[in-house]
């Protein structure tokens, strides 16, 4: 049921049988049912982007496992935290919970979960910038995703291969691969992760400059997103509208669909997505001159990065801050929120 209203994006409902599961769990003396359920209930608020509920779930959840001498459930969960580390742009700390998740893995010689793991340190390195490791784990991912038959991670795998091939100037590799991983969600019928892989071709096009291609893949993106019912996906898909508009220099038609956005993530819950619609509300504001807006937006940005820890997030938000200052003469404001800046990126 727990899984169903999740699916469903009934979140508040989704905690409550998530919650029921594990306490039935714990009376039972069932550490693998409890710690199952806490595990869940960890994915939903990481969906909200409440990431420092999601890490102390994940921390029960892994000590379940433990007591129930669990090592699969273990390393999932080490994953499932390094996860929340990556979201969060805290890649050296990922880093080590994707290791401790991988050296059980192999432990355990399950090579599904062993392809997941190497893709994870694909990820951490290529946050890093350490595209030679990224290139070397993804590589390894990809071949035991083939060898298992374990299409959807295949596609994965050929998504983050190709993002590390462009961030090393490859382009035509890595639009190459991104191509061949939407031709397996294609064949499979994988309709939501097809969704992922517009949204990614999408904004890769966008970075090029193609704003044609872009907004085609976008659009095509939020119809199919609207036909799945999926609500996350339509507000990211309406900031990556809203991106292609600002990047236009249409600021107004931006604001607009920031705006819904940011509607759409308040109603939900959605902290990350709030976050993110309030920072892009205060460039577009900032680009319209409407300087108090565009602060205030940058700060509640700010404040809710903060409770959730979203490092990246806190950065932008204050380089946000200092260039509003900047912009209206006061050097010394500026500079301090840049040194916060600083700080958030390298904390």
């Amino acid at each position: 049921l727990g899984l169903l209203a999740w699916d469903l994006g009934n979140y508040d409902q989704a905690i409550d049988w998530f919650q029921q599961a594990s306490a039935i769990g714990r009376e039972l003396g069932d550490a693998r049912l409890a710690g199952l359920t806490m595990n869940n209930l960890s994915l939903v608020y990481d969906e909200l982007g409440d990431y420092q509920t999601s890490l102390k779930q994940y921390q029960q959840a892994l000590d379940l496992y433990r007591d129930a001498d669990f090592p699969r459930g273990e390393s999932d969960t080490l994953g499932n935290i390094g996860g929340t580390y990556l979201l969060l742009g805290r890649y050296q700390e990922a880093l080590s919970y994707y290791e401790r998740a991988l050296t059980i893995s192999e432990r355990l010689e399950s090579k599904p979960s062993m392809s997941l793991d190497h893709g994870n340190l694909a990820f951490c390195y290529l946050g890093l910038g350490r595209l030679d490791k990224a290139l070397e784990h993804i590589d390894r991912a990809l071949a035991l995703a083939v060898e298992t038959g374990m299409s959807k991670e295949e596609a994965l795998w050929l998504r983050g291969k190709g993002n590390i091939l462009m961030r090393n100037g490859r382009y035509d590799l890595g639009l190459a691969n991104h191509r061949a991983a939407l031709a397996i969600y294609e064949e499979i019928e994988a309709r939501g992760l097809l969704l992922d892989g517009l949204h990614d071709m999408g904004q890769i096009h966008l970075m090029l400059g193609d704003l044609q291609t872009a907004e085609q893949y976008f659009r095509r993106g939020t119809e199919l997103a609207r036909e799945l019912g999926l609500a996350q996906a339509i507000t990211a898909s309406l900031l990556a509208l809203g991106d292609l508009q600002s990047q236009r220099e249409h600021h107004q038609q931006a604001e607009a669909l920031y705006q819904q956005a940011l509607t759409r993530a308040e109603k939900a819950g959605e902290l990350n997505y709030q976050s993110e619609s309030l920072l892009r509300l205060s460039l577009a504001h900032r680009e319209l001159q409407q300087l108090a807006s565009a602060e205030q937006e940058a700060r509640r940005a700010l404040a809710i990065a903060s409770g959730t820890g979203a490092s990246s997030i806190q950065a932008e938000a204050w380089f946000a801050i200092g260039e509003l200052a900047r912009l209206q003469g006061n050097s010394d404001p500026a500079m301090a929120a840049y040194g916060k800046a600083e700080e958030a990126v390298v904390s």
